[in-house]
């Protein structure tokens, strides 16, 4: 009898969780980045096509956000990251984008990165520590920055609707 009721119990519990996690709002990605829009310096880099012959630790951002792309050119999701990006940066320019091009060999600072696929992206925070990353086949660190970028330009085409 007692085991009935652990079990019925556990099961009420498990569908009351499971209806406030769908019927939830997802936080804002800002949140889950950690990162609220800040301006953008004089300094501020949007998209940079790099070959680090250093550690990619050389070519981060302090207190931005940087994104590494390793991308080759005859990748057609290569190719269309690069113009998402390119919309991203004009409306994040306080993200660095560093696209690190594979076409000619691997360069030094990514020789022990685990690429399957390209593109294979790796998010950092200001602070230097990594956010996300693409890891073998699973391609969370693509799959969160095309979530960003779309939130970005929904939010900005928004914005210029509200604004008429």
């Amino acid at each position: 009898m007692k085991l009935k009721i652990f079990i019925v119990g556990c099961v009420i519990a498990s569908v009351v969780g499971a209806y406030f996690h769908l019927t939830a709002d997802p936080p804002p990605l800002e949140v889950l980045l950690q990162v609220p829009k800040t301006a953008a310096g004089a300094s501020a880099r949007s998209v940079a096509d790099i070959v680090p012959a250093s550690p990619l630790a050389d070519h981060r951002e302090d207190g931005r956000i940087t994104v590494f792309a390793l991308v080759t050119a005859r990748c057609p999701g290569c190719n269309a990251l690069r113009e998402h990006v390119r919309m991203f940066t004009r409306l994040r320019p306080d993200v660095a984008v560093r696209m690190i091009n594979l076409d000619d060999g691997r360069p030094e600072a990514v020789r022990n990165v685990s690429v399957a696929t390209v593109p294979h992206v790796m998010i950092y925070g200001p602070g230097g520590r990594l956010l996300a990353a693409d890891d073998g086949r699973d391609k969370a660190g693509l799959t969160l920055l095309y979530e960003w970028i779309n939130a970005e330009i929904r939010r900005d085409h928004e914005s210029k609707l509200a604004s008429r």
